[in-house]
């Protein structure tokens, strides 16, 4: 049975926290730490460690964030979403440019002599 939160959730956001939590794993692994340490290391308890690789949507993000930050990945994390990295936003702020700059008129009214 699914819980409320994951029932809000769009499915393509799931599969991504799915794949997410499956990088964190493989991250934990070749580290060589159990699931305990993380989560002592951390502050966080053994369940939320569980949560997190399973990609449950009802786990902070801060708690995801933590356990890339013990990884050493957070950074990476932080660079993938950069403004300058958004394609389809940069796409769309050019595209709402103007075609033509000219210089502002001066109205009569603004002459003070």
């Amino acid at each position: 049975m699914q819980n409320s939160t994951t029932q809000k959730v769009l499915p393509s956001v799931l599969i991504h926290l799915k794949q997410l939590g499956e990088y964190i794993r493989i991250a934990r692994k070749r580290r060589r730490m159990t699931m305990a340490e993380v989560a002592e290391r951390l502050n966080l308890g053994y369940q939320t460690i569980v949560r997190i690789e399973n990609g449950d949507p009802g786990v902070s993000i801060s708690s995801y964030m933590s356990t890339l930050w013990l990884f050493d990945l957070a950074k990476q994390f932080t660079q993938s979403i950069h403004p300058d990295q958004d394609e389809v936003g940069k796409s769309l702020e050019n595209s709402r440019l103007p075609e033509r700059v000219g210089r502002k008129r001066v109205t009569g009214e603004n002459n003070d002599f």
